[in-house]
């Protein structure tokens, strides 16, 4: 079977333009590969971490209203607030 003879999906010439390594699976012509498996791997990793930040920072103000909730009803001490916030923005730091 010919590049020609395969089903294409709307964005294939665009996986083409972009330098996909194109292959036959089952009759589809679809990109397997574009710059490189350690390249795709780091890129990736780089997009994976950036997100888990982003939703751990997003996490983290959540729980810091809540805390300070907690705090103007008086369910828990400034102190003890101020130390779980800190160790909170700690792990979130570390993230990264």
């Amino acid at each position: 079977m010919t590049h020609t003879d395969l089903k294409t999906t709307p964005l294939c010439a665009a996986c083409e333009a972009a330098g996909g390594k194109m292959v036959d699976f089952h009759g589809w012509l679809l990109p397997v590969q574009f710059k490189g498996i350690l390249a795709e791997h780091k890129a990736v990793r780089e997009a994976a971490t950036a997100g888990d930040k982003t939703k751990a920072s997003d996490a983290l103000k959540v729980a810091n209203k809540s805390i300070h909730a907690m705090v103007s009803r008086g369910f828990l001490k400034k102190q003890t607030a101020a130390r779980r916030v800190s160790r909170l923005a700690l792990l979130v730091n570390k993230i990264a």
